[in-house]
């Protein structure tokens, strides 16, 4: 599902009737020097997180598996959401503490958390959001003094907001299933790989040790070549000394 329907769905969530929206219109002709200036600041430690995350990328780590790298990904695509709420709790934090700021700052600071927030929901908190939803329309739907009209139209909406709690549901268990398959396939890609590199291990052996049993041999022909010279020598030594004492 695309990022784009799913605010869509979640218009209630960003409206014109956002209260931050609401600031931002009301303090459009006032100062705004100041709070560029700060969503710059802001920016940056956000573009020096995301440059990290690329210069890790562009080294990838060689010694992972295929699935090992895919889980990577997926823990990398929430530690950015993650880094995004972050952000944008930093931001709201500022505009809490921060006495210097006008409300100009406030109400475009504010936007751009907004903004931050929604780009860090993980499909829970999507779901979240939907089942938020589903009880407000609960509770306007069985308001008094409706009309039929309304209740039908509240009804329309609760039918949809429930169709988009089915599909996240199904995203999410689709997901966790995708997942647990990849940490089963990594571990048996760790333990080939680990089962290759012994059997690389093994074939090494014995070609060391036929090295080494070939040194052996040639050594052990070499020094009993020398003692049958030392003892044919030998003999003819003695062969000699006999022959001059006979002499004698």
């Amino acid at each position: 599902m695309q990022t784009q329907r799913i605010d869509e769905k979640l218009s209630f969530l960003h409206t014109d009737n956002h209260p931050a929206r609401q600031a931002t219109g009301q303090a459009a002709g006032q100062n705004t020097k100041a709070a560029p200036t700060i969503l710059s600041r802001a920016a940056e430690v956000y573009i020096s997180a995301k440059g990290r995350e690329l210069s890790a990328m562009d080294a990838p780590d060689d010694r992972l598996t295929p699935a090992e790298a895919a889980l990577a990904a997926e823990q990398n695509e929430l530690d950015e959401k993650r880094a995004k709420k972050d952000e944008a709790a930093a931001i709201e934090q500022r505009i809490a503490t921060d006495e210097k700021l006008t409300d100009d700052d406030k109400a475009l600071l504010q936007k751009e958390a907004d903004k931050l927030k929604r780009a860090g929901m993980t499909d829970e908190d999507w779901l979240s959001a939907f089942y938020k939803k589903g009880r407000e329309l609960e509770r306007q739907y069985n308001a008094e003094g409706l009309t039929g009209e309304d209740k039908r139209l509240i009804g329309t909406q609760i039918s949809e907001n429930a169709k988009n709690i089915g599909e996240f549901q199904n995203i999410i268990k689709e997901k966790a299933e995708h997942t647990d398959a990849l940490r089963r396939q990594s571990v048996q890609e760790r333990a080939d790989l680990d089962a290759a590199a012994a059997k690389e291990k093994e074939n090494a052996a014995p070609k060391e040790d036929n090295a080494t049993a070939n040194a052996v041999t040639s050594l052990t022909a070499a020094l009993t070549k020398k003692a049958l010279d030392d003892a044919e020598s030998k003999d003819k030594d003695d062969a000699g000394h006999k022959d001059a004492a006979r002499s004698e």
